[in-house]
């Protein structure tokens, strides 16, 4: 069955945006500040989205995502209005995010003035600017305490486990077209490498880097489904320590659970 959502979800009474994604061990919601959500926002965008002049002169928004990632799509709803169709009718895997009021593209487009640096995206957004007669301001320098990292990650982003090596890993990795996009996630850590035929990937697998990125996903959360995945992390290391993924291990049915738990995030 496909779903349109019109308007606007509930905002708390701070003026929060808080979004649905539960820590599945104590059923909270993570929350962004309003400028942490645009540099969030940005990310997504710069991963999933795209800005186009419909007509050569109507500006609108739209992002496609996995219709696991419906209630991230209506936390861009809840903050800048539109519509969200989840499924898709022709695609019943994805849900579609699109908004093109002129006042309400004016006010996203303010909003992500500074914070959009995607390759593809920028004269994308340039283009919207000069239509809504809004001075481009080109991308602030990121550091690690920029919200933008987990925007690419929840879009354009995977969390993979190794399990059936030797020796069992954990990747996290972002996709792009374009070299340039990734380089601002080397401040992490990690390396670029070219993933196929027309994309590079960002990855870093080292148990200090990733610990240390999931740290940085515990201060600016993901909001799709990969959260649940980060959230099993630092499980799969103790499991690991404990040398678990033995089939002679005491621990082995706890790590046959582990891996059934991470299949199903």
């Amino acid at each position: 069955m496909m779903h349109l959502y019109k308007g606007f979800y509930p905002v708390d009474s701070t003026g929060i945006i808080t979004i649905g994604v539960p820590n599945p061990s104590t059923n909270i919601f993570n929350t962004y500040q309003n400028n942490s959500f645009n540099e969030w926002l940005a990310g997504v965008i710069d991963g999933d989205g795209h800005f186009r002049l419909s007509h050569g002169k109507y500006p609108f928004l739209q992002i496609i995502m996995e219709v696991k990632n419906t209630p991230l799509l209506a936390a861009i709803q809840a903050r800048f209005g539109g519509y969200l169709v989840s499924p898709v009718n022709c695609r019943p895997t994805t849900a579609k995010y699109t908004l093109g009021k002129r006042h309400l593209m004016r006010e996203l487009v303010n909003s992500m003035n500074g914070h959009i640096r995607g390759i593809n995206r920028v004269p994308q957004f340039i283009e919207l600017c000069n239509n809504l007669d809004i001075k481009y301001i080109p991308a602030i320098p990121l550091t690690r305490d920029s919200a933008w990292f987990s925007g690419m990650i929840d879009s354009d982003g995977t969390i993979v486990a190794g399990i059936t090596k030797k020796y069992p890993t954990i990747s996290i990795k972002a996709t792009s077209m374009h070299y340039a996009d990734l380089e601002v996630f080397t401040i992490f850590g990690g390396s670029i490498n070219k993933g196929g035929p027309n994309c590079y990937d960002w990855v870093i697998s080292h148990p200090d880097k990733v610990t240390s990125m999931v740290e940085y996903f515990n201060e600016y959360p993901l909001f799709s489904h990969k959260m649940l995945r980060v959230q099993r992390i630092e499980e799969f290391y103790m499991l690991r320590s404990l040398k678990a993924n033995r089939k002679d291990s005491r621990y082995h049915d706890a790590w046959k659970n582990w891996i059934d738990r991470w299949k199903l995030s």
